[in-house]
C-alpha cells in the first residue's frame, strides 16, 4: 500500500452480547482523499537521522551511530543552517530530547544486546551558539542497565533503547521490540 495514502476508519461497535441479547456489530468505513502533503528531501548528511527536537524556530537533529558527532541546526523546512561539532564519541546515538534549558543526546543504542554502559550527553542550550562543543561544555552521565546477557535469545532482545523523553528531572528510555511484544522502559534520575 502506498504510504502516502491515508485512510480514516471510524468504527462504532455495539456489544455483541448485552444482558443476554444478541446485537449485531456495526462498522462504518469512511475513506477520505488524502490531503496534499508536503514532503521534504533532507540533505544526504542526514540519511541516518535518529533524533530531532524543536529549536530556534526550526529543529535540532542528530544521526544514528558513529562516526558522525554533529548536531544539525535545521530551518523550518529541514535545510541545514549549520553544524555543531560535539567532541565526544558517538558509540550509538539513538535519541534526542530537551528539557529545563538543556538538550540530551542518548548514546544508548544496543543493537546486539551486549552493551551495559550507556550514557546521556547533557548540553546547556546556551552552548549551542558555538560551532564546536568541547568536553568541558558537556556533562556526560553514564549509567548501567539492569539488563543481563541471559535475556538475549539468538541475537533477539528488548534491550535496544531507541527513544527517550525528558520529564521532571528524569529521562525515560524506551526499547526497540526485538524479542517480545512488550517495550522495556528504563528511567534515570538526573539529580542522582
Amino acid at each position: 500500500m502506498n504510504a502516502l495514502v491515508r485512510f480514516v476508519v471510524v468504527i462504532s461497535v455495539l456489544p455483541v452480547f448485552m444482558n443476554g441479547s444478541k446485537e449485531v456489530d456495526q462498522v462504518q468505513l469512511v475513506v477520505k482523499k488524502p490531503e496534499q502533503e508536503k514532503h521534504i528531501r533532507l540533505d544526504d548528511q542526514l540519511l541516518e537521522i535518529s533524533g530531532i527536537v524543536p529549536f530556534e524556530g526550526g529543529y535540532l537533529a542528530l544521526n544514528d551511530g558513529g562516526p558522525d558527532t554533529h548536531l544539525y541546526v535545521l530551518d523550518s523546512v529541514g535545510r541545514i543552517k549549520r553544524k555543531i561539532y560535539v567532541s565526544t564519541e558517538n558509540i550509538d546515538w539513538e535519541a534526542l530530547t530537551s528539557g529545563d534549558g538543556h538538550i540530551y543526546i542518548g548514546d544508548v543504542g544496543n543493537n546486539f544486546g551486549t552493551r551495559v554502559n550507556l550514557r546521556v550527553i547533557e548540553i546547556d542550550l546556551d552552548q549551542l551558539n558555538k560551532d564546536t562543543l568541547r568536553s568541558d561544555d558537556l556533562n556526560v552521565i553514564t549509567f548501567k542497565t539492569p539488563w543481563t546477557s541471559e535475556w538475549i535469545d539468538q541475537g533477539k532482545h528488548d534491550k535496544d533503547c531507541e527513544a527517550m523523553v525528558y520529564r521532571s528531572n528524569r529521562i525515560h528510555f524506551f526499547s526497540k521490540n526485538r524479542l517480545s511484544d512488550e517495550v522495556v522502559h528504563l528511567a534515570i534520575d538526573l539529580k542522582n
